[in-house]
């Protein structure tokens, strides 16, 4: 199939989304169609797509995002906006990919699908964490603050290591020391003590990295007390 062909059946798409949304009190049709439109709108974007043109397939998947919102899908307007995020993400528009990844991890926890807002959130983290490592310590702050409300602790060790470690290679030791404290707490509550004595070691290095003795015998005497 050419890609003008499969432009042509983009376009019949987006009209069939319009026609979806008209009503008509001779047709009876009182409200519009929202979830036919999104899915019209949604079959324009793999057109889009598979006419090499991401940009509009991600401007399709918007569109399909906000019709299946108004109609209160907020699970589906959700993956649709990571979808458009991921094509974003693509072809390096990383400020707008961002912005769709954080509505779309919003999205899935509003819809009670907390697990994958999780992955989103290492989705969209991952995108960033070599250019903007500051943007993906806020990403991973947001997904800790989302599966600490659902008391996943698993969960939410694996979001503070990464956000220990991005800390780290920014040199900024005291966040990471409030994050390492923060997951060996975790790690108490499930009795996992030989991450425990692991991560104590890591928080009394950090403690010399920054030339703190002191502080160092503390937390290792912290770190002590909470294994049995």
């Amino acid at each position: 199939m050419s890609n003008t062909t499969r432009l042509k059946e983009a376009a019949d798409c987006e009209k069939k989304a319009e026609e979806c949304l008209k009503t008509s009190l001779l047709k009876l049709k009182l409200k519009p169609d929202l979830d036919g439109a999104a899915s019209a709108m949604e079959r324009a974007a793999v057109c889009y797509r598979n006419a090499q043109e991401p940009r509009k397939a991600a401007t399709s998947l918007q569109k399909a995002a906000d019709h299946y919102e108004l109609n209160r899908n907020l699970f589906h307007a959700a993956k649709a906006r990571e979808g458009a995020a991921m094509l974003l993400r693509d072809i390096k528009d990383l400020s707008e990919a961002v912005v769709l990844f954080e509505k779309a991890i919003d999205g899935y926890a509003e819809s009670g699908s907390l697990d994958t807002a999780a992955m989103t959130v290492e989705k969209a983290a991952d995108v960033l964490k070599n250019d903007d490592p500051k943007k993906a310590l806020a990403i991973f702050q947001r997904g800790l603050a989302l599966v600490q409300q659902s008391d996943r602790a698993k969960m939410a060790s694996q979001f503070l290591k990464q956000i220990t470690k991005l800390n780290l290679q920014q040199g900024e030791y005291k966040d990471a020391k409030g994050s390492i404290r923060e997951e060996i707490e975790k790690f108490v509550e499930v009795c996992e003590y030989p991450r425990v004595g692991q991560l104590g070691i890591g928080l009394v290095l950090v403690d010399l990295a920054l030339e703190d003795s002191v502080a160092a015998l503390k937390d290792y005497s912290w770190v002590v007390r909470n294994i049995p």
